[in-house]
C-alpha cells in the first residue's frame, strides 16, 4: 500500500518511497520527484527521476541482485555486507565513458552501524583519492569532513555541520549525508546503516577546491515540517540553499512511503 500521509490504515513497517518537490506552499502538484520501487518480497528493484518541468525523466534505473552484489547496469555495482549494508561502490569516474576508469568507493561502519568513512580511489591504483568522516553524537550525523589525499599535502575540500530539533524523531526518514553525490538516488534503495534520529533543523556545507581553497557556502534551515499520526515525517519547507544531490530542495517537499 502506498500512502502520501501515512495516515488512516498504515501498518507495519513503512518505508520511504518518493521525495516530491512542489509547486508552492497549497499545491501537492510536484515539479520534480524521485521515486524508489519495490518488489513483492519488499526489496528495491528500480529507481526514477521525473522532471514535470518539461515532463522527461531525469535518471532512471533497475535493479538486479546477484549473491552479494547488486547492479544498476554493467559498468556500476553496489558490494554489501553480511549484513546488507553497502561496503562498496564501483562506478564510472565520468559518466559520459561508462566502460572508463573506474572510481572505488569504500563504506566503513562501526559495531552499532553508523557509517563512520568513505575513501574514494581508482580500481587502476587502489591508493584514497579523498576519505570523508562521519561524526555521530547522540545518534545523529552531526559533522562530516572531506580531505582530499592527492598530493604531498592533504587539503579539506568539505566540511558540513548538521543541526537537530531535539524535541522531533521521525520514523524511518531518509539518510542526510553532504557528500553524498554518488549515492543519493540509492539512499532509499540500500542501507548504508543507521540513519539520524531527530530532525534535521539546520544544516552548513562548506566546500573548497583540490588546493584547500574556500570556494562556496551552502546554508539552510527546515522548517514547517508536517508527521502522520503515526510519525512518518511528511512534509518540510527548506529555507535559504537549495543542495539537490543529496536531496535538500528549496521550498517545499513532500514524501511519501509504502507500507506493510
Amino acid at each position: 500500500m502506498e500512502y502520501s500521509n501515512v495516515s488512516g490504515g498504515a501498518v507495519g513497517n513503512c518505508k520511504l518511497t518518493t521525495i516530491t518537490v512542489a509547486t508552492d506552499a497549497l499545491s501537492a502538484r510536484g515539479i520534480y520527484a524521485v521515486t524508489t520501487k519495490f518488489n513483492s518480497n519488499n526489496q528495491a528493484n528500480r529507481v526514477e527521476a521525473y522532471d514535470s518541468t518539461t515532463n522527461s525523466s531525469d535518471y532512471s534505473v533497475s535493479l538486479s541482485y546477484k549473491g552479494d552484489t547488486v547492479f544498476t547496469d554493467a559498468n556500476e555495482f553496489f558490494v554489501l555486507d553480511a549484513a546488507k549494508k553497502v561496503k562498496k561502490l564501483i562506478t564510472p569516474f565520468d559518466p559520459t565513458d561508462p566502460a572508463g576508469e573506474k572510481a572505488v568507493y569504500d563504506y566503513k561502519y562501526d559495531a552499532s552501524n553508523y557509517l563512520t568513512s568513505k575513501t574514494i580511489s581508482s580500481a587502476i591504483v587502489p591508493l584514497p583519492l579523498v576519505t570523508f568522516t562521519y561524526t555521530w553524537v547522540g545518534g545523529d550525523l552531526v559533522k562530516v569532513v572531506g580531505i582530499a589525499t592527492v598530493g604531498l599535502t592533504p587539503q579539506k575540500i568539505l566540511e558540513a555541520n548538521l543541526e537537530y530539533d531535539l524535541s522531533k524523531q521521525p520514523k524511518n526518514f531518509m539518510y542526510i549525508f553532504p557528500d553524498g553525490f554518488e549515492n543519493f538516488f540509492y539512499l532509499n534503495a540500500l542501507d548504508f546503516g543507521k540513519k539520524s534520529t531527530h530532525l534535521l533543523k539546520k544544516i552548513t556545507l562548506t566546500y573548497s577546491n583540490a588546493q584547500g581553497t574556500p570556494q562556496g557556502t551552502f546554508t539552510t534551515f527546515i522548517t514547517d515540517a508536517k508527521f502522520s499520526t503515526e510519525g512518518y515525517l511528511t512534509e518540510w519547507y527548506a529555507d535559504g540553499d537549495s543542495i539537490d544531490p543529496f536531496g535538500i530542495f528549496a521550498g517545499r517537499t513532500l514524501f511519501s512511503y509504502k507500507c506493510n
